[in-house]
């Protein structure tokens, strides 16, 4: 379904609005020293035709190692469909998990998604997250 241009422009807005930049910053103390991953979202990207919109994130480490690190995201509302996701993403419906693993302090991964937005959808669109991880006992 074509959208004409005024209602793609009043999508977009409606969804930049809906869907804004979050970041989101966790802390926990470990032996060593204070672990600190940050996850931050982009604004959402709707494309021309008004049927599909793209986001992005970013994860990054703070000053010490982490193992074992996981993004688990979810897309809300349900009738949102995942096109297509970046590796090394998993979906299942509306949630996905990225396995990132060892992240050194400083690095960061990047991922993206594609979700179809039907054409009767009303309201608004939420993508969600959080991190999870292990410190890393390693020196």
């Amino acid at each position: 379904m074509k959208l004409n241009r005024p209602y793609r422009r009043l999508l977009r807005s409606a969804l930049a609005a809906a869907v804004t930049a979050l970041t989101l910053v966790v802390n926990v103390p470990s032996a060593h020293a204070e672990a600190t991953v940050g996850l931050t979202y982009g604004a959402p990207e709707i494309s021309d035709d008004g049927d599909t919109a793209t986001w992005s994130w970013t994860v990054t480490n703070g000053q010490e190692p982490v193992d074992e690190l996981v993004v688990t995201h979810e897309l809300q509302p349900q009738n949102l469909r995942v096109i297509k996701i970046s590796e090394p993403c998993t979906s299942s419906g509306t949630a996905f998990k990225c396995a990132y693993g060892t992240l050194k302090p400083g690095e960061s991964r990047t991922g993206s998604l594609v979700a179809h937005i039907p054409a009767n959808m009303a309201g608004s669109v939420k993508l969600s997250g959080r991190a999870t991880w292990m410190t890393s006992t390693a020196p």
